[in-house]
């Protein structure tokens, strides 16, 4: 009789534990209420279709123009093609099917600027250069059958220098992509790797430093 009775409460006290941890995990940050304004459309309208003679990914318009046309940022990967010996840059980058120019490359943070004609504009993609543990986030990207805007849910899990982890189970294609912030629709990162359902996204502080240093002065 005393085991049962001593099983039980171990099964209570599991249980009870459990319950605590979920509630930690999904109780928001300090400072943090969720916005009830429509924060996807806008960025499911930045979104465009980065594709090379090497691969597919994803893009976004960042609302700035320059020679009258239209700024993409993506990752420089997706214009990275072949292995070893054979590694080799692709001779054409399209955005939505339209030949876009690149004006700035950084191989090492995976970021990619390119200038594309562009008859619609966008306002300009609000940047946030700091994230929140346990914040919630979206990705905007694609997938491998190329289907546009496709949404993911997700929180920030850790902050490490230069990235922003957050736990989203995001498809391939989504490479180049949003990390937007659920809170505030503020970019956060730019998605560049998915490893166990874990994405790995280069941080908007490292993103504003490559377009300050890739932008055409006035």
């Amino acid at each position: 009789m005393k085991r049962i009775k001593h099983s039980i409460v171990a099964r209570s006290l599991r249980a009870v534990f459990a319950l605590a941890l979920i509630m930690i995990w999904c109780r928001p940050e300090p400072g943090i209420s969720l916005s009830k304004a429509d924060l996807v459309s806008p960025a499911r309208e930045r979104f465009v279709l980065v594709t090379s003679d090497c691969l597919l990914g994803s893009g976004f318009l960042t609302g700035y123009q320059e020679g009258g046309k239209a700024e993409v940022v993506t990752a420089y990967h997706l214009i990275r093609c072949g292995q070893g010996k054979e590694k080799h840059q692709s001779k054409s980058v399209m955005v939505d099917g339209v030949v876009a120019e690149i004006h700035g490359a950084d191989s090492t943070q995976d970021l990619l600027r390119l200038l594309v004609p562009r008859p619609h504009i966008v306002s300009r993609i609000p940047i946030r250069t700091q994230s929140i543990l346990g914040e919630p986030v979206f990705t905007v990207g694609s997938n491998p059958h190329g289907d546009r805007a496709v949404i993911a849910w997700g929180k920030v899990l850790i902050t490490p220098p230069g990235e922003v982890t957050a736990k989203v189970p995001v498809a391939h294609g989504t490479s180049g992509g949003q990390l937007m912030s659920a809170v505030d629709g503020a970019l956060i990162g730019v998605p560049v790797r998915e490893e166990f359902g874990f994405t790995n996204a280069v941080s908007s502080t490292v993103l504003v430093q490559f377009l300050e240093r890739t932008r055409k002065p006035f």
